[in-house]
């Protein structure tokens, strides 16, 4: 048997080329489209454009946290920024109550920063939540000491974004 015949070559060599025809052509339609470019003064710029994916409460809550238990006051205040996050009502609740004494609110310099957060989810309907959060800050300023607080968090879903309409919270520890 000197080999195989010349007609079963070219069977061969035709199903090989289909067969990588088959794959590139395959590799192509899953490649993402290029991004649209736009032309601003005469620069180009790449235009990207987003998903109309929603961004889950779990990260809207810990962009949140990043926000109040990040702060140095000689900077910002915690609640500062806060208020992106939340309606008005409950943005009110998390403001520091006014002294009678001084109409001026007084803080000392200190800084915190978030150590780590463990959060847990309850979904009351597709468009609110409730998010029980077990957070761990350190804080400085009177001394170097870590937190650990419980807070319960009620979002709603609104204009595709989540939204924090209550935040409490349940329980306070110095480590």
């Amino acid at each position: 048997m000197k080999g195989v015949s010349m007609k079963k070559k070219w069977i061969i060599l035709v199903i090989y080329l289909l067969v990588v025809v088959g794959v590139m052509a395959g590799l192509i339609m899953t490649l993402p489209d290029e991004p649209k470019k736009a032309s601003i003064e005469g620069a180009c710029v790449e235009v990207v454009e987003k998903d109309s994916e929603i961004e889950p409460p779990e990260t809207v809550a810990g962009e949140f946290f990043s926000v109040i238990y990040e702060y140095d006051t000689s900077k910002r205040l915690f609640y500062e920024g806060a208020e992106a996050y939340m309606t008005k009502e409950a943005y009110e609740q998390l403001l520091p109550m006014p002294s009678e004494e001084n109409t001026e609110d007084v803080f000392f310099h200190m800084q915190s920063r978030l150590e780590d957060f463990l959060i847990y989810k309850r979904e009351i309907s597709e468009t609110e939540v409730e998010l029980m959060a077990e957070v761990h800050f350190s804080v400085s300023g009177s001394g170097e000491y870590m937190q650990r607080q419980i807070i319960k968090l009620r979002m709603q879903l609104e204009n595709e974004q989540w939204i924090i309409t209550a935040c409490t919270v349940m329980d306070t520890e110095g480590e």
